[in-house]
């Protein structure tokens, strides 16, 4: 024979087993915060300005067929005054047949760092490569093109 005692401290570690499984269940979590003053005696701010060109003139973009690549780069002048500037360098196509694709890097193309990079006012070098997919349409063969490449730059880090 049980004593009753017993059988309702199984009942209750059971129920307490229920509730602890269901907190860690639904994620329970903390959150902590901690604020400090920083005085500042100076604070000042910067400016950026950026200008992109095709290295040695516009790329000739024709007789483009499946499978094939064009390269081209782009020296990204990033010029600013100030103190601690930081920007972000990216390049986007705009008005690109879906029968492209597009990549872009910072440096070589293929090996260089990806895009988009940071840093602060330099010149950077900008590698683009489109390339017309595998297999496309014969309607695609020796296709002359103009792609448009939009460079931009965003100043903070």
């Amino acid at each position: 024979m049980r004593s009753r005692g017993h059988g309702r401290r199984v009942a209750l570690g059971a129920a307490a087993g229920v509730v602890i499984a269901l907190a860690a269940a639904t994620g329970v979590s903390a959150y902590w915060q901690a604020q400090q003053t920083v005085n500042l005696d100076t604070v000042s701010s910067g400016d950026l300005s950026v200008s992109a060109n095709w290295v040695g003139g516009t790329p000739n973009w024709s007789g483009v067929y499946p499978g094939q690549s064009v390269d081209a780069k782009i020296a990204v002048a990033v010029q600013g005054e100030g103190t601690n500037l930081e920007w972000t360098v990216n390049a986007q196509p705009s008005g690109l047949d879906p029968a492209f694709t597009f990549q872009a890097w910072s440096g070589e193309c293929g090996t260089g760092g990806a895009l988009p990079a940071s840093g602060s006012p330099q010149t950077l070098i900008v590698c683009v490569r489109f390339t017309l997919a595998p297999g496309t349409s014969g309607s695609y063969q020796g296709l002359n093109f103009t792609p448009s490449v939009t460079i931009t730059a965003e100043q903070g880090n």
